[in-house]
């Protein structure tokens, strides 16, 4: 049975997987099948909706109750709900474009895909129904088909959805094609939302009765309208009698035959008249009981209706010959009268041993209750007993596993040296200089000693022993490791870029001497110390090398830019002496010209 959080939780699934199968229903393009239109409803929504399936599966088979309607229906909402969308609208792809495939291969597709279709939707609106009959094992395994062929139908439908993306575009571009999926979308999600509302409000079970139950059921169906019947047969009969004693005025006749007298004496025996009124109550009480069996044989309440209408034909017959007769002939209703009376005391007779028959059947029934009651007390007496002895052991088992905690721990010896002397040796390890920081927490079970913002010690306490992180070099590793195995490990890397260089950082468990000794840890907290100020040495180095590599590059490239300028100077200057060298040649060329006109001419 589900908890309250998880029906819920499968609920709120429910509704979400149901919008998600709308958004598969409509198309998002009206000219071509998109990659995003693909991506959507052939990976992201299927993802999601597994999701949802597993968990309403996983959590249903924790306490696997079928009979339970809601859990039946919102376990199988987001695997169905999707199966039926992602073929609704791998057909309406293959009804806006019949270019892609050849006649036969489109046919088949669509009439295979309409008939899937409509199965999907029948299963998903009936099989809650028939789930309830199915072992565990069984649901498993029919589970998992579902989950198959909902694979099956998406891997199908994308690469239905890939054919058309490579072909190009449709060839129906109407509107129509998104907004009727649109509508008939919305009016299927909300008529679902309503369905898994009114299961989850409802909280309806069903309960599986095997043929013998509905045998029994129908037997005693059957005995209680025959009870009924006779009851009912013998009031019909009592009216009648008296109708008879009424209307043919049977006191005012004189007493001439012995025999009838005697017959109308017995008749108004005031004794039987009170057995047949205890009767009357008893079967009235009886019949108040079982009331609500009558509206179950509707095919009992049919024949015992055409017996009454017999029965009252023959009444009027009786009457109607009667007062036909009764001016004519005085013996013949006389004769009448008699058998009437005969017919009603034998009648009479079988109605007394009937309801013999009924008060013995009425004393076994109680009888068997009454041990059934009589069984269950004393099974609950016995499950109360067992509960209770249960419960002493519980107790009991508390009580020696509290008892032995509490004697190992008094037979648990303290670890030495102290917590307190291991941090005032770590103190002492950088007390000479003053940029090592240290950090405790709260409750001082951890402290934390750092250089330049690298840890180099952590001291951890707990209940059972003490944990030391150190450095360590490579090659030291490898050797504590060895020599300290499964007290140290390997924790982590303490890179420095600058130098390429790495340092360890190792993790041991100290219980005490008996694991390793103090003085052994003592000399990893000092090596740790030293191990960081040298890998930090070699990183300053290395940054000094840097800078200086870069003030080398940066005054070289002073220098050139200088030369260069130099060079560019000279240039402009040598350009200069050949343009005014240029400009006096040229002068003089005009001089020779002007004194030697002819020449020039």
């Amino acid at each position: 049975m589900l908890l309250e959080r998880d029906r819920k939780l499968f609920h709120l699934f429910a509704v979400i997987s149901i919008a998600l199968s709308l958004l598969v229903c409509i198309p998002y393009s009206l000219e071509k099948v998109t990659l995003f239109e693909i991506i959507v409803k052939y990976m992201v929504i299927p993802f999601a909706v597994a999701v949802f399936t597993f968990m309403g599966w996983s959590a249903k088979y924790r306490s696997y109750r079928p009979s339970v309607k809601f859990t039946s229906i919102v376990t199988y909402v987001p695997l169905f709900s999707y199966s039926a969308a992602i073929i609704f609208n791998t057909v309406l792809l293959l009804v806006r474009n019949s270019a892609v495939y050849d006649q036969l291969k489109y046919t088949v597709l669509i009439i295979g895909l309409a008939a899937i279709l409509v199965l999907v939707i029948a299963l998903s609106h009936g099989y809650y129904k028939f789930v309830i009959k199915l072992s565990k094992n069984e649901s498993l395994i029919a589970d998992g088909i579902f989950a198959i062929l909902a694979l099956a139908y998406t891997f199908g439908g994308a690469a239905i959805a890939l054919d058309y993306r490579a072909f190009g575009g449709l060839e129906s571009k109407s509107v129509f094609f998104i907004l009727i999926p649109l509508v008939l979308g919305i009016g299927a999600a909300w008529l679902h939302i309503l369905v898994v509302n009114h299961a989850a409000n409802e909280k309806e079970e069903y309960v599986v009765k095997s043929r013998q139950e509905l045998y029994d059921l129908w037997e005693s169906n059957c005995l209680t309208a025959k009870k009924i019947y006779e009851t009912v047969r013998e009031y019909i009969l009592e009216s009648l009698l008296n109708y008879n004693l009424d209307a043919l005025g049977f006191e005012e006749i004189e007493e001439n035959d012995t025999e009838t007298n005697a017959d109308v004496q017995i008749v108004a025996d005031p004794e039987l008249e009170n057995k047949v009124n205890e009767l009357e109550n008893k079967n009235e009480t009886l019949s108040a009981e079982k009331q609500a069996l009558i509206d179950q044989n509707k095919a009992l309440k049919e024949q015992l209706d055409e017996a009454l209408a017999i029965i009252a034909q023959s009444k009027e017959k009786i009457v109607d010959t009667l007062q036909k007769c009764a001016d004519n002939d005085a013996d013949l209703i006389m004769d009448s009268l008699q058998h009437s009376l005969d017919v009603i005391k034998s009648e009479r007779e079988v109605v007394a041993e009937t309801r013999k028959k009924l008060e013995a059947e009425i004393e076994a029934q109680k009888a068997e209750i009454q041990a059934k009651l009589d069984a269950h007390a004393e099974k609950v007496a016995l499950e109360e007993k067992a509960k209770a002895e249960a419960e002493e052991k519980a107790r009991l088992d508390a009580e020696r596993r509290a008892k032995e905690a509490e004697e190992r721990a008094k037979e648990k010896k303290p670890i030495e040296p102290d917590f307190t002397k291991v941090v005032e040796f770590a103190v002492s390890v950088g007390k000479d200089r003053d940029d090592v920081e240290l950090s405790v927490n709260e409750k001082q079970t951890m402290y934390k000693f750092a250089h330049n913002g690298t840890a180099f010690i952590v001291l951890q306490k707990t209940n059972n022993d003490y944990r030391i992180s150190f450095l360590a070099k490579t090659e030291e590793m490898r050797q504590l490791l060895y020599e300290y195995n499964g007290v140290v490990s390997f924790d982590k890397v303490v890179e420095f870029d600058k130098a390429k260089y790495t340092v360890q950082q190792l993790k041991a468990v100290y219980k005490g001497d008996e694991t390793i000794s103090i003085e052994a840890v003592q000399n990893l907290l000092v090596n740790s110390l030293a191990v960081l100020l040298e890998a930090e040495d070699l990183e300053a180095q290395a940054i000094a090398k840097e800078q200086a590599a870069k003030e080398r590059a940066k005054l070289a490239e002073q220098a050139l830019r200088e030369k260069e300028k130099a060079l560019a100077k000279e240039e402009a200057k040598r350009q200069k002496e050949l343009q005014k060298a240029e400009e006096l040649a040229q002068k003089e060329q005009e001089s020779s010209d002007d004194a030697n006109p002819e020449e020039a001419a």
